[in-house]
């Protein structure tokens, strides 16, 4: 689907979402329970719709983070093992890759 067609659908949902709005307010404001559950899920949808709910992207840009940050050091392993021959015969790059390694699985989980 194109853009504009997306934009225009989403108009059209935000307005669907003012109407049902709309129609519970005067109970939200008489304090009918039911009422505000209702304006509450709108809201939700409303927030999710229109892309409010910040947070979701910022973890997902932390974790692209991690993972350059753990890229970077097995390449800085590799340009060792370059320099210094079969790096992980000696006994710090063994010790590098090994906490490397513990990092790695720490941060992702695996």
């Amino acid at each position: 689907m194109d853009r504009p067609a997306v934009s225009m659908l989403r108009e059209l949902e935000v307005q669907r979402l003012d109407a049902m709005l709309y129609a519970v307010w005067d109970d939200v404001l008489q304090g009918d329970a039911n009422a505000v559950h209702t304006a509450l899920r709108i809201s939700e949808r409303r927030s999710r719709l229109l892309g409010l709910d910040a947070p979701h992207s910022i973890e997902a840009r932390t974790r692209i983070d991690v993972l350059s940050w753990n890229q970077a050091i097995r390449d800085f392993i590799g340009i060792h093992k370059e320099v210094f021959g079969d790096g992980l015969k000696d006994e710090r790059t063994q010790i590098l890759a090994k906490r490397t390694a513990e990092l790695v699985a720490k941060r992702l989980g695996g």
